[in-house]
């Protein structure tokens, strides 16, 4: 199973967006893909929507209420979201220092279960606690970050982690200021981690979130659709490299015994 995590480094990045799209895109080129929000409660709630979830309809209980100690019930539900590709809301239970116990097992969890090929995490912001877990376990960590003054302060403070990845969203084509941001930062120490295409905001992208449901499965044709698939294919490749690597590792390490 592949863990890929996605956090923003503010709040309203467009994580869940990026994030549900990414996973649509998976599941209808023929993965199993378990999207999972891992966002705080102030943002689980947009996550949720994506999927066709509402305040009146959420399930009783989600991934955090299940690892907490105070819950007794053994059965484990994923919703269906389509075919190929189930989700798993956050919760009602609150985790804070508690956090890389729920992650580890969370993991464990899943692993025994029938086969994900893919676990895609919306951990909210980067600086939480889940972010930074999640990030510690998964084969490549998706920051998302939009061409503004703000992201740029941000980043200029941000050490990026060994498995970390940038990606610009909400980009207007037309924009000069965001076009310099991008050239900014296409020169700055994270250039080299940086994902070398942008996901657009154009009309489409604006509808898909009225209709409170990803661009890929919104509009297909779109732009903003056309750059997840882009994603989507870099994705695959960094986490097949990424087993290669650790095959590599093992070898080695059993030859050297």
């Amino acid at each position: 199973m592949y863990i890929v995590n996605f956090q923003g480094i503010n709040a309203c990045s467009g994580v869940s967006s990026i994030a549900a799209a990414l996973s649509w895109s998976l599941s209808i080129h023929g993965n199993t893909v378990l999207f999972l929000n891992a966002a705080s409660q102030n943002f689980s709630l947009c996550t949720d929507s994506l999927v066709g979830l509402d305040k009146d309809n959420l399930p009783k209980e989600g991934w955090s209420d299940y690892f907490s100690h105070n819950y007794q019930k053994e059965v484990f539900y994923l919703l269906e979201w389509g075919k190929n590709c189930y989700y798993l809301p956050f919760g009602k239970t609150a985790i804070s220092d508690e956090a890389p116990e729920f992650v580890d097992r969370l993991i464990k969890k899943l692993g025994s279960l029938s086969k994900i090929d893919f676990l895609v995490v919306d951990a909210g912001t980067r600086e939480s606690r889940l972010a930074e877990e999640f990030s510690k376990a998964s084969s490549l960590s998706v920051t998302v970050i939009t061409p503004e003054s703000n992201t740029v302060i941000k980043l200029e403070e941000c050490n990026p982690r060994e498995n970390e990845y940038f990606l610009l969203n909400k980009f207007m084509m037309k924009s000069i200021v965001m076009n310099d941001i991008e050239l900014l930062l296409r020169k700055s120490k994270l250039s080299e981690s940086m994902f070398k295409y942008v996901v657009q905001y154009d009309e489409s992208m604006m509808r898909a979130s009225m209709q409170m449901m990803p661009v890929t499965r919104y509009l297909p044709i779109a732009s903003a659709s056309k750059s997840i698939e882009k994603l989507m294919v870099d994705i695959i490749l960094i986490c097949r490299l990424t087993d290669e690597k650790a095959d590599e590792q093992q070898d080695k390490a059993e030859d050297y015994e």
